[in-house]
């Protein structure tokens, strides 16, 4: 349960608690205000990173740098993100169409 002055969220877990479910129903729930994005350099790695950041911050690291440098690091999140779902072979594709917009 997720609650934010008079707003209050239960976040929709199928059969088991999921990590995605919870970042994505988190996030969504927090925006405007702030925003949840992740961290794609921790991408492949056993842990994930995320930062969490006003959408104010958002907005004045995507003015100094760049909306697709700021994205290229930090990966906004939306109800259809999968993170840590994803198999091995789609990990290593990712990782490869990411090293190529290097």
């Amino acid at each position: 349960m997720l609650q934010k002055g008079d707003n209050e969220l239960l976040i929709p877990y199928g059969d088991e608690k999921d990590r995605d479910v919870t970042i994505k129903y988190f996030n969504d729930f927090v925006q405007p205000d702030y925003e949840v994005r992740w961290f794609v350099e921790s991408f492949g790695n056993d842990t994930l990173g995320f930062t969490v950041l006003s959408g104010a911050e958002w907005a004045n690291l995507e003015d100094e740098f760049g909306t697709d440098i700021v994205r290229y690091y930090f990966e906004p999140i939306n109800l259809e993100s999968n993170m840590f779902n994803l198999d091995m072979d789609e990990v290593s594709t990712l990782l490869e169409l990411r090293e190529n917009k290097r």
